[in-house]
């Protein structure tokens, strides 16, 4: 969904904010329903990283939402742009390897 994420509409705003808050929390609200039915089968401290993950998530949206509200526009769409695209990029690898401690925690209690 970031990915896809129509990054210049938001800088410019020529996207209206009914668009961009279907675009985002659809997603964003599955994913913390998704959050809430995990957190049943695990306890805090195994469920951390879970957080870490929503935290992340959000620091996107939060990208999105400052930039998209930006009436400054200190940085020129092109810098906003590669700086949205570095932070998407910094969080995947981070969630990635968050998933994969998860993945190797749980094959690891179950086995």
């Amino acid at each position: 969904m970031w990915e896809s994420l129509p990054i210049f509409k938001v800088i410019d705003n020529s996207i209206s904010t009914n668009q961009l808050d279907n675009l985002i929390f659809t997603e964003v609200d599955e994913f913390k329903r998704t959050l809430l039915e995990v957190k049943m089968f695990f306890n805090d401290s195994e469920y951390e990283d879970f957080n870490k993950i929503r935290t992340n998530i959000f620091e996107i949206n939060g990208f999105v939402k400052d930039q998209y509200f930006n009436s400054a526009k200190e940085e020129t769409a092109i810098a906003v742009s590669n700086n949205y695209h570095g932070l998407i990029k910094k969080i995947f690898k981070e969630n990635n390897l968050l998933i994969n401690k998860i993945l190797n925690t749980n094959r690891k209690n179950f086995n």
